[in-house]
Protein backbone atom coordinates (compact mmCIF):
# COMPACT_ATOMS: atom_id res chain seq x y z
CA UNK A 1 0.00 0.00 0.00
CA UNK A 2 1.17 3.55 -0.74
CA UNK A 3 2.88 5.19 2.22
CA UNK A 4 0.89 8.42 2.09
CA UNK A 5 -2.42 6.58 1.89
CA UNK A 6 -1.49 4.58 4.97
CA UNK A 7 -0.67 7.87 6.70
CA UNK A 8 -4.05 9.24 5.60
CA UNK A 9 -5.68 6.18 7.15
CA UNK A 10 -3.89 7.01 10.39
CA UNK A 11 -5.12 10.60 10.22
CA UNK A 12 -8.69 9.42 9.62
CA UNK A 13 -8.54 7.04 12.59
CA UNK A 14 -7.07 9.75 14.84
CA UNK A 15 -9.82 12.15 13.77
CA UNK A 16 -12.50 9.67 14.87
CA UNK A 17 -10.60 8.88 18.07
CA UNK A 18 -10.33 12.54 19.08
CA UNK A 19 -13.94 13.17 18.06
CA UNK A 20 -15.02 10.75 20.79
CA UNK A 21 -12.22 11.37 23.29
CA UNK A 22 -12.21 15.16 23.56
CA UNK A 23 -15.72 15.15 25.05
CA UNK A 24 -14.35 13.12 27.97
CA UNK A 25 -11.55 15.64 28.49
CA UNK A 26 -13.99 18.55 28.47
CA UNK A 27 -16.25 16.70 30.93
CA UNK A 28 -13.32 16.51 33.33
CA UNK A 29 -12.25 20.13 32.87
CA UNK A 30 -14.12 22.70 30.79
CA UNK A 31 -10.90 24.70 30.39
CA UNK A 32 -10.27 22.47 27.41
CA UNK A 33 -13.64 23.19 25.78
CA UNK A 34 -11.88 25.14 23.02
CA UNK A 35 -10.59 21.78 21.74
CA UNK A 36 -14.14 20.86 20.77
CA UNK A 37 -13.84 23.33 17.90
CA UNK A 38 -11.02 21.19 16.48
CA UNK A 39 -12.46 17.77 17.23
CA UNK A 40 -16.15 18.17 16.43
CA UNK A 41 -15.59 17.40 12.76
CA UNK A 42 -13.63 14.25 13.50
CA UNK A 43 -16.47 12.15 12.11
CA UNK A 44 -15.20 13.16 8.66
CA UNK A 45 -12.56 10.48 9.21
CA UNK A 46 -15.20 7.92 8.19
CA UNK A 47 -15.69 9.70 4.85
CA UNK A 48 -11.94 9.54 4.30
CA UNK A 49 -12.02 5.81 5.04
CA UNK A 50 -14.77 5.31 2.43
CA UNK A 51 -12.75 7.07 -0.28
CA UNK A 52 -9.65 5.04 0.57
CA UNK A 53 -11.73 1.85 0.59
CA UNK A 54 -12.92 2.45 -2.96
CA UNK A 55 -9.36 2.93 -4.14
CA UNK A 56 -7.95 -0.07 -2.26
CA UNK A 57 -10.69 -2.45 -3.40
CA UNK A 58 -10.15 -1.45 -7.02
CA UNK A 59 -6.41 -1.83 -6.55
CA UNK A 60 -6.76 -5.37 -5.20
CA UNK A 61 -9.47 -6.63 -7.56
CA UNK A 62 -8.92 -5.11 -10.99
CA UNK A 63 -6.05 -7.40 -11.96
CA UNK A 64 -7.76 -10.56 -10.68
CA UNK A 65 -9.12 -13.17 -13.12
CA UNK A 66 -12.73 -12.42 -14.06
CA UNK A 67 -14.44 -15.55 -12.74
CA UNK A 68 -16.42 -17.05 -9.87
CA UNK A 69 -13.31 -18.27 -8.05
CA UNK A 70 -11.99 -14.71 -7.76
CA UNK A 71 -15.35 -13.49 -6.50
CA UNK A 72 -15.46 -16.17 -3.79
CA UNK A 73 -11.87 -15.53 -2.75
CA UNK A 74 -12.53 -11.79 -2.57
CA UNK A 75 -15.64 -12.34 -0.42
CA UNK A 76 -13.77 -14.64 1.93
CA UNK A 77 -10.80 -12.34 2.42
CA UNK A 78 -12.75 -9.14 2.86
CA UNK A 79 -15.29 -10.73 5.22
CA UNK A 80 -12.44 -12.12 7.32
CA UNK A 81 -10.79 -8.71 7.34
CA UNK A 82 -13.94 -7.05 8.65
CA UNK A 83 -15.28 -9.62 11.11
CA UNK A 84 -12.08 -11.00 12.63
CA UNK A 85 -10.92 -7.50 13.48
CA UNK A 86 -14.34 -6.43 14.71
CA UNK A 87 -15.61 -9.32 16.85
CA UNK A 88 -12.96 -9.11 19.64
CA UNK A 89 -13.88 -5.49 20.36
CA UNK A 90 -17.58 -6.23 20.08
CA UNK A 91 -17.10 -8.89 22.77
CA UNK A 92 -15.26 -6.40 24.99
CA UNK A 93 -18.06 -3.87 24.61
CA UNK A 94 -20.63 -6.54 25.43
CA UNK A 95 -18.76 -7.48 28.61
CA UNK A 96 -18.51 -3.81 29.60
CA UNK A 97 -22.23 -3.39 29.04
CA UNK A 98 -23.40 -6.40 31.06
CA UNK A 99 -21.05 -5.53 33.92
CA UNK A 100 -21.62 -1.78 34.18
CA UNK A 101 -24.97 -1.07 32.57
CA UNK A 102 -26.97 -4.30 32.17
CA UNK A 103 -30.34 -2.49 32.01
CA UNK A 104 -29.34 -0.81 28.72
CA UNK A 105 -28.89 -4.13 26.91
CA UNK A 106 -32.43 -3.87 25.52
CA UNK A 107 -31.43 -0.78 23.52
CA UNK A 108 -29.10 -2.80 21.32
CA UNK A 109 -29.66 -5.42 18.66
CA UNK A 110 -27.15 -8.16 19.39
CA UNK A 111 -27.60 -10.10 16.13
CA UNK A 112 -27.39 -6.91 14.13
CA UNK A 113 -24.29 -5.92 16.04
CA UNK A 114 -22.76 -9.35 15.48
CA UNK A 115 -23.31 -9.67 11.73
CA UNK A 116 -23.66 -6.03 10.61
CA UNK A 117 -26.46 -6.87 8.19
CA UNK A 118 -28.45 -3.64 8.48
CA UNK A 119 -27.73 0.07 8.72
CA UNK A 120 -29.29 0.58 12.13
CA UNK A 121 -27.40 3.06 14.28
CA UNK A 122 -27.89 1.33 17.67
CA UNK A 123 -24.94 -1.02 17.43
CA UNK A 124 -23.34 -2.29 20.60
CA UNK A 125 -20.08 -0.86 19.26
CA UNK A 126 -21.35 2.43 17.79
CA UNK A 127 -18.53 2.95 15.30
CA UNK A 128 -19.51 -0.33 13.60
CA UNK A 129 -22.22 1.43 11.58
CA UNK A 130 -19.63 2.24 8.92
CA UNK A 131 -18.66 -1.42 8.60
CA UNK A 132 -22.15 -2.20 7.30
CA UNK A 133 -21.48 0.17 4.43
CA UNK A 134 -18.08 -1.38 3.84
CA UNK A 135 -19.71 -4.80 3.52
CA UNK A 136 -22.23 -3.35 1.13
CA UNK A 137 -19.43 -1.86 -0.96
CA UNK A 138 -17.89 -5.31 -1.20
CA UNK A 139 -21.23 -6.86 -2.13
CA UNK A 140 -21.92 -4.55 -5.03
CA UNK A 141 -18.45 -5.24 -6.41
CA UNK A 142 -19.03 -8.98 -6.76
CA UNK A 143 -20.60 -8.68 -10.25
CA UNK A 144 -17.50 -6.75 -11.30
CA UNK A 145 -15.57 -10.02 -11.33
CA UNK A 146 -17.60 -11.01 -14.39
CA UNK A 147 -17.01 -7.71 -16.21
CA UNK A 148 -14.01 -7.52 -18.57
CA UNK A 149 -11.32 -5.15 -17.32
CA UNK A 150 -11.70 -2.82 -20.28
CA UNK A 151 -15.24 -1.98 -19.16
CA UNK A 152 -14.40 -1.24 -15.51
CA UNK A 153 -13.60 2.43 -16.05
CA UNK A 154 -16.90 3.33 -17.73
CA UNK A 155 -18.80 1.08 -15.32
CA UNK A 156 -17.46 2.80 -12.20
CA UNK A 157 -18.04 6.23 -13.71
CA UNK A 158 -21.58 5.30 -14.77
CA UNK A 159 -22.47 3.97 -11.33
CA UNK A 160 -21.11 7.13 -9.74
CA UNK A 161 -23.22 9.34 -12.00
CA UNK A 162 -26.36 7.26 -11.44
CA UNK A 163 -26.02 7.43 -7.66
CA UNK A 164 -25.29 11.16 -7.87
CA UNK A 165 -28.37 11.73 -10.01
CA UNK A 166 -30.62 9.77 -7.67
CA UNK A 167 -29.42 11.66 -4.61
CA UNK A 168 -29.30 15.18 -6.01
CA UNK A 169 -32.83 15.19 -7.46
CA UNK A 170 -35.25 14.93 -4.55
CA UNK A 171 -38.06 13.13 -6.35
CA UNK A 172 -35.71 10.17 -6.83
CA UNK A 173 -34.83 9.85 -3.17
CA UNK A 174 -35.78 6.60 -1.50
CA UNK A 175 -36.44 5.48 2.04
CA UNK A 176 -35.61 2.30 3.94
CA UNK A 177 -33.81 -0.46 2.06
CA UNK A 178 -33.93 1.35 -1.27
CA UNK A 179 -32.21 4.35 0.31
CA UNK A 180 -29.50 2.06 1.66
CA UNK A 181 -28.94 0.62 -1.82
CA UNK A 182 -28.55 4.09 -3.32
CA UNK A 183 -27.10 5.93 -0.32
CA UNK A 184 -24.81 8.94 -0.81
CA UNK A 185 -21.79 7.24 0.79
CA UNK A 186 -21.50 5.20 -2.39
CA UNK A 187 -20.29 8.38 -4.07
CA UNK A 188 -17.26 8.47 -1.77
CA UNK A 189 -16.55 4.82 -2.41
CA UNK A 190 -16.87 5.17 -6.19
CA UNK A 191 -14.76 8.35 -6.20
CA UNK A 192 -11.87 6.32 -4.78
CA UNK A 193 -12.50 3.53 -7.29
CA UNK A 194 -12.62 5.98 -10.20
CA UNK A 195 -9.40 7.60 -9.02
CA UNK A 196 -7.66 4.24 -9.17
CA UNK A 197 -8.63 3.76 -12.82
CA UNK A 198 -7.56 7.30 -13.81
CA UNK A 199 -4.66 7.82 -11.41
CA UNK A 200 -2.03 8.13 -14.12
CA UNK A 201 -3.88 11.18 -15.44
CA UNK A 202 -5.02 12.60 -12.09
CA UNK A 203 -1.99 12.21 -9.81
CA UNK A 204 -0.16 15.25 -11.16
CA UNK A 205 0.98 18.28 -9.21
CA UNK A 206 -0.58 20.73 -11.68
CA UNK A 207 -3.96 19.83 -10.22
CA UNK A 208 -3.02 20.93 -6.70
CA UNK A 209 -3.96 24.53 -7.51
CA UNK A 210 -7.55 23.45 -8.07
CA UNK A 211 -7.86 20.61 -5.57
CA UNK A 212 -6.68 22.53 -2.50
CA UNK A 213 -9.22 25.39 -2.76
CA UNK A 214 -11.99 22.92 -3.70
CA UNK A 215 -11.24 20.80 -0.61
CA UNK A 216 -11.13 23.88 1.62
CA UNK A 217 -14.42 25.12 0.14
CA UNK A 218 -16.05 21.74 0.70
CA UNK A 219 -15.01 21.73 4.36
CA UNK A 220 -15.98 25.37 4.90
CA UNK A 221 -19.48 24.93 3.44
CA UNK A 222 -20.05 21.71 5.37
CA UNK A 223 -18.85 23.31 8.61
CA UNK A 224 -20.93 26.45 8.08
CA UNK A 225 -24.11 24.41 7.65
CA UNK A 226 -23.10 21.67 10.13
CA UNK A 227 -23.88 18.90 7.67
CA UNK A 228 -23.67 15.50 9.36
CA UNK A 229 -25.49 13.16 6.99
CA UNK A 230 -27.11 12.57 3.60
CA UNK A 231 -26.11 14.02 0.24
CA UNK A 232 -25.29 17.44 1.72
CA UNK A 233 -22.55 15.90 3.85
CA UNK A 234 -21.11 13.95 0.93
CA UNK A 235 -21.11 16.98 -1.38
CA UNK A 236 -19.20 19.04 1.19
CA UNK A 237 -17.20 16.94 3.63
CA UNK A 238 -17.07 14.13 1.08
CA UNK A 239 -15.52 16.53 -1.43
CA UNK A 240 -13.04 17.57 1.25
CA UNK A 241 -12.20 13.91 1.97
CA UNK A 242 -11.69 13.09 -1.70
CA UNK A 243 -9.64 16.24 -2.16
CA UNK A 244 -7.41 15.30 0.78
CA UNK A 245 -6.97 11.81 -0.65
CA UNK A 246 -6.11 13.30 -4.06
CA UNK A 247 -3.55 15.65 -2.50
CA UNK A 248 -1.87 12.81 -0.61
CA UNK A 249 -1.70 10.75 -3.80
CA UNK A 250 -0.09 13.60 -5.74
CA UNK A 251 2.45 14.21 -2.98
CA UNK A 252 3.61 10.61 -3.22
CA UNK A 253 3.31 9.99 -6.95
CA UNK A 254 5.16 13.21 -7.77
CA UNK A 255 7.70 12.58 -4.98
CA UNK A 256 6.87 15.90 -3.32
CA UNK A 257 6.43 14.55 0.21
CA UNK A 258 6.44 11.13 1.82
CA UNK A 259 5.25 10.41 5.35
CA UNK A 260 7.62 8.60 7.68
CA UNK A 261 7.49 5.34 9.56
CA UNK A 262 5.12 6.57 12.28
CA UNK A 263 2.47 7.43 9.69
CA UNK A 264 2.73 4.03 8.08
CA UNK A 265 2.75 2.18 11.41
CA UNK A 266 -0.38 3.96 12.64
CA UNK A 267 -1.94 3.51 9.23
CA UNK A 268 -1.43 -0.24 9.43
CA UNK A 269 -3.17 -0.21 12.82
CA UNK A 270 -5.90 2.25 11.79
CA UNK A 271 -8.67 -0.37 11.73
CA UNK A 272 -7.79 -1.43 15.27
CA UNK A 273 -7.63 2.21 16.41
CA UNK A 274 -11.07 2.76 14.92
CA UNK A 275 -12.55 -0.24 16.74
CA UNK A 276 -10.58 -0.24 19.99
CA UNK A 277 -10.90 3.37 21.08
CA UNK A 278 -14.55 3.17 22.17
CA UNK A 279 -14.01 0.18 24.50
CA UNK A 280 -11.05 2.03 26.04
CA UNK A 281 -13.10 5.19 26.52
CA UNK A 282 -16.05 3.21 27.87
CA UNK A 283 -13.85 1.56 30.49
CA UNK A 284 -12.30 4.92 31.33
CA UNK A 285 -15.79 6.19 32.14
CA UNK A 286 -17.34 3.01 33.59
CA UNK A 287 -14.49 2.39 36.06
CA UNK A 288 -15.04 5.87 37.49
CA UNK A 289 -11.65 7.21 36.41
CA UNK A 290 -13.19 10.14 34.57
CA UNK A 291 -15.36 11.13 37.53
CA UNK A 292 -12.39 10.86 39.92
CA UNK A 293 -10.20 13.03 37.70
CA UNK A 294 -12.90 15.69 37.51
CA UNK A 295 -11.84 16.92 40.97
CA UNK A 296 -8.08 16.74 40.32
CA UNK A 297 -5.52 19.29 39.17
CA UNK A 298 -5.86 20.34 35.49
CA UNK A 299 -2.33 19.18 34.69
CA UNK A 300 -3.07 15.74 36.12
CA UNK A 301 -6.25 15.59 34.04
CA UNK A 302 -4.38 16.50 30.88
CA UNK A 303 -1.55 14.09 31.67
CA UNK A 304 -3.87 11.14 32.23
CA UNK A 305 -5.80 12.01 29.08
CA UNK A 306 -2.60 12.04 27.02
CA UNK A 307 -1.61 8.71 28.57
CA UNK A 308 -5.04 7.32 27.65
CA UNK A 309 -4.64 8.35 24.01
CA UNK A 310 -1.11 6.94 24.01
CA UNK A 311 -2.35 3.67 25.51
CA UNK A 312 -5.00 3.32 22.81
CA UNK A 313 -2.45 3.89 20.06
CA UNK A 314 0.16 1.60 21.63
CA UNK A 315 -2.36 -1.19 22.17
CA UNK A 316 -3.67 -0.81 18.60
CA UNK A 317 -0.21 -1.06 17.07
CA UNK A 318 0.65 -4.14 19.14
CA UNK A 319 -2.70 -5.78 18.48
CA UNK A 320 -2.24 -5.26 14.75
CA UNK A 321 1.33 -6.56 14.84
CA UNK A 322 0.78 -9.68 16.92
CA UNK A 323 -2.88 -10.58 16.35
CA UNK A 324 -4.62 -8.91 13.43
CA UNK A 325 -1.87 -9.02 10.80
CA UNK A 326 -0.72 -12.64 11.45
CA UNK A 327 -4.29 -13.90 11.57
CA UNK A 328 -5.33 -12.16 8.39
CA UNK A 329 -2.13 -13.28 6.66
CA UNK A 330 -2.85 -16.92 7.47
CA UNK A 331 -6.39 -16.70 6.20
CA UNK A 332 -5.56 -14.76 3.05
CA UNK A 333 -2.86 -17.25 2.07
CA UNK A 334 -4.97 -20.37 2.53
CA UNK A 335 -6.63 -21.92 -0.47
CA UNK A 336 -10.39 -21.65 -0.79
CA UNK A 337 -10.66 -25.44 -0.78
CA UNK A 338 -8.99 -25.76 2.65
Amino acid sequence: MLTNIQALRAIAALMVLLYHAITHLVSMDDRYSFLLNFSKYGYIGVDIFFVISGYVISLTTTSKPRNLHSAIEFTKKRSARIYLGYWPFLLVMFLILINFDPSSERKYHLLTSLFLYTNRMNYLLPSAWSLTYELYFYLILLPVFFVPQKYLRPLMLSLFLIILYINVFGHFRFNGTRWFLTNPYLLEFFSGAIFYHYQSQLARKKYLWGIIPAAIAGFAIGAFHDYEQDIEKVLTFGVFSFGLFWIFMILEKEKLFLFGKIGRTLGDASYTIYLAHLPFLSLFYSLGIRDWLHLQHPLLILGVFILLIGAILFFSVQFYRFVEAPLYYRISHRRISD
